[in-house]
């Protein structure tokens, strides 16, 4: 296959500044609405949050993603257990793309079109989300509790945190215990223009084996590791695979310095089904974790843009945990590789 030079657009080629920076700051404030650094109609703030019941192959992801400019969002829940192939296979999708935004900011708040509301408990350490469907026998009471700082990407415009979540969960008559961990992120300041893009596939990957230890990464996957698109792409080398991440460990938080990472995928082509991964943080801490997704969902976050989600298992030497991997294949992956 003929190699494509990668283009990545503005906002990607601009995170590459990020490697090898100390983590960035933030204030209580900024688990709030922000003022937009421009008026850009692609100025974006998001916030994504989610839970995972893995004994039962449920994972849960609640995304917000805000346009201050236009004075929109977009808001919903995406629900489903085990391996799904399209998106409305999912026990549960209730998304709206075109959404009022909240008049009185977001420290408390209800999407009324879903019946979800949001209320922030404290400040970068607790949210409690619940969801009444006003139309289907499904319903969930989450409160969110980080076990970890958050941890701020180098441009202090972006935090990804590891939280405890707990609460109950009832779905179409049937009631599952929520207790278990999820990572939740938060960004803003920067314009997401939904461009097309000739990429690899970029994974955004984290898990939390136990209280103690969490971590995270942007990355697309090792050339050295030979991935399926090695021959399709040029641009990627195992020096700048690594946009950003962290590693959570004992009550330090410090920055990734590498991320090898090797994604394999099903006869399809483009749906991962396992990551293997090692991260070294910028002390020389390795982790090495391999991880089976044992629950799956596609789902277009935009039209040049799908997300296969898939809840991982992740297995290391310091024990077992779960964890997210959102792989984000861009409009060219797909058309040249799926199968």
């Amino acid at each position: 296959m003929a190699q494509t030079s990668v283009f990545m657009g503005r906002e990607m080629e601009n995170a590459s500044t990020f490697l090898g920076k100390s983590l960035g700051s933030v204030v209580p404030e900024d688990e709030f609405l922000h003022v937009p650094k421009t008026d850009h109609y692609a100025e974006s703030e998001t916030f994504y949050y989610g839970f995972c019941i893995p004994e039962e192959q449920i994972n849960a992801e609640i995304y917000i993603w805000f346009h201050p400019s236009l004075k929109s969002m977009s808001a919903g829940v995406l629900l489903w257990k085990g391996i799904k192939r399209t998106t409305s296979a999912a026990e549960y999708v209730n998304y709206f793309q075109f959404l009022p935004m909240p008049e009185s900011g977001v420290g408390e708040f209800t999407v009324e079109a879903i019946g979800m509301s949001v209320k922030v408990v404290k400040p970068l350490e607790s949210v409690f989300i619940s969801l009444k469907d006003p139309d289907q026998d499904v319903s969930f009471q989450l409160t969110s509790t980080a076990i970890m700082p958050p941890a701020v990407r180098p441009d202090s415009c972006h935090f990804t945190q590891a939280m405890r979540t707990t609460g109950e969960l009832t779905l179409y008559g049937e009631r599952f215990a929520i207790d278990s961990f999820f990572s939740r992120d938060h960004s803003w300041g920067h314009t997401r223009t939904e461009q097309r893009r000739c990429t690899p596939p970029l994974s955004w990957t984290a898990g939390v084996i136990n209280e103690n230890l969490a971590f995270h990464s942007l990355a697309f996957d090792d050339p050295g590791l030979k991935p399926s698109w090695l021959d399709g792409y040029s641009g990627i080398t195992s020096e700048n695979n690594l946009v950003w991440g962290y590693l959570f460990r004992d009550g330090k938080t410090l920055p990734l310095k590498r991320a090898s990472q090797l994604t394999h995928r099903d006869e399809d082509g483009i749906s991962v089904s396992a990551v293997a991964l090692r991260l070294v943080d910028i002390e020389n801490n390795v982790l090495d974790l391999e991880g089976t997704v044992q629950a799956r969902l596609p789902w277009n976050v935009w039209q040049n843009n799908l997300v296969v989600f898939g809840q991982i298992k992740w297995t290391c030497r310091d024990g077992v945990g779960y964890g997210d991997v959102m792989d984000n294949l861009f409009s060219d992956f797909p058309y040249r590789f799926m199968k």
